[in-house]
């Protein structure tokens, strides 16, 4: 899990702005899915990807060489447009 807890404001521009927690724990209650317009997918750092994809699925994020997930277990409509 590389991120959790995360509290965007809908201002920023990529997740990784959002205030979050780095490589926190959750269990499957709190690994985040949603349902959106293809998130971009590359390799570099916080790049993002819906999997299974490309519309929904669970949110990994890229870093330190590996894809992770993002999680929360009070996601709200402001982290999802700055998502999507």
């Amino acid at each position: 899990v590389w991120m959790g807890h995360v509290q965007c404001t809908g201002k920023e521009s990529a997740l990784y702005d959002c205030p979050h927690e780095t490589l926190s724990s959750c269990d499957l209650s709190t690994t985040l899915g949603l349902a959106c317009s293809p998130v971009p997918v590359g390799v570099g750092p916080s790049t993002l990807r819906l999997v299974p994809g490309p519309f929904q699925g669970r949110l990994e994020m890229w870093h330190e060489g590996q894809w992770g997930t993002v999680c929360d277990d009070s996601f709200t409509l402001a982290n999802a447009e700055v998502i999507c």
